[in-house]
């Protein structure tokens, strides 16, 4: 489960943090440096900045334990216009590379990026660290070579490289999804993958009310009615073109958790309390399902919160 990171977890990124240099640096940098980095120290930096909210956390949390964490936020680098953001950190525990939460770490924080408007992320990566690198550019970023610096860390000179997202207000490739839930499908205790399994957006309605952002049942995805709220900081902007936009960014990131896309969307329902609101959507969800184009109904019918505008359910279908 991908979900917004508590002050409780600060400890918990910390080893991530220490663990993950420990072993993706081991042949960049020094082994007296990396063995001697400081869980103490890290924990007391990611403390900080969640009391202070900046940058935003998420975490990759499975069976109650986290293995990875994402932080990104608006672009540190000078001369960035106000829409570029940045991932400023994702890292894994060894034990779950390759497991595909690194994939769902890194779409739900683009999905929460684009929600705040970003049309472009960028992020800073070691020139040595080549399996970061052929993440990041699975995941569409470029490198900027005129970028590449220098400097020195830990006793060793290394040079470091930004790479940059383009249009990341987009959806993302549905081969990006369909490869990170393939990789963290569940299996049962036969080793057969599981035809059946629930999907957490981290929204606290689905813990207070007791429901799924989404339930996989074989090749069939149902997506919850899902509103406008931004779910990493459970906040809701007043538009209803904004909220429809969160809407899908937020459903798109449980389809891209079941392995799915908005390609592969069959039904989709609306519901909203003002249905002269409605054409106001229209372009946004043209963007969405332009091409798909699936069944369709919109109702118009009173939402739980007076602050919601928009509810937006969808059942998909993968296909092979």
């Amino acid at each position: 489960m991908i979900r917004p990171a508590l002050l409780a977890d600060a400890r918990a990124i910390a080893e991530v943090h220490v663990q993950s240099w420990q072993c993706a640096y081991r042949d960049l940098l020094p082994h007296a440096f990396l063995d001697a980095l400081s869980v103490e120290k890290r924990q007391a930096m990611w403390a900080e900045s969640l009391a202070k909210g900046e940058p935003s956390l998420l975490v990759a949390d499975v069976d109650d334990r986290i293995v990875g964490f994402s932080a990104f936020g608006i672009c540190r680098d000078s001369g960035a216009a106000s829409s570029d953001h940045e991932l400023w950190a994702i890292y894994l525990a060894p034990s779950h590379w390759s497991t595909g939460a690194g994939r769902q770490l890194w779409l739900t924080s683009r999905a929460a990026m684009a929600a705040r408007g970003a049309a472009r992320i960028s992020l800073w990566v070691l020139t040595g660290n080549q399996r970061a690198i052929r993440f990041y550019s699975a995941a569409g970023f470029e490198p900027e070579r005129a970028s590449a610096r220098t400097f020195a860390m830990g006793g060793a000179q290394v040079q470091e490289i930004r790479y940059v997202l383009q249009d990341a207000d987009r959806p993302a490739p549905a081969s990006a999804a369909r490869a990170a839930a393939r990789e963290s499908q569940p299996l049962d205790f036969a080793g057969k993958p599981m035809t059946r399994r629930l999907i957490s957006s981290g929204s606290t309605f689905e813990q207070e009310i007791g429901y799924s952002r989404a339930v996989v049942d074989g090749e069939w995805v149902f997506v919850s009615g899902t509103t406008g709220f931004d779910y990493a900081t459970m906040t809701i902007r007043d538009g209803v073109v904004e909220q429809a936009e969160q809407c899908l960014l937020n459903i798109g990131a449980a389809l891209a958790e079941a392995g799915a896309s908005f390609a592969d969307v069959v039904r989709v329902t609306y519901v909203l309390p003002r249905a002269d609101d409605f054409p106001a959507c229209w372009p946004v969800l043209r963007k969405y399902f332009g091409e798909s184009r699936p069944a369709a109904m919109m109702i118009s019918a009173g939402l739980a919160d007076p602050r919601m505008k928009i509810e937006i359910e969808v059942t998909a279908r993968k296909r092979a």
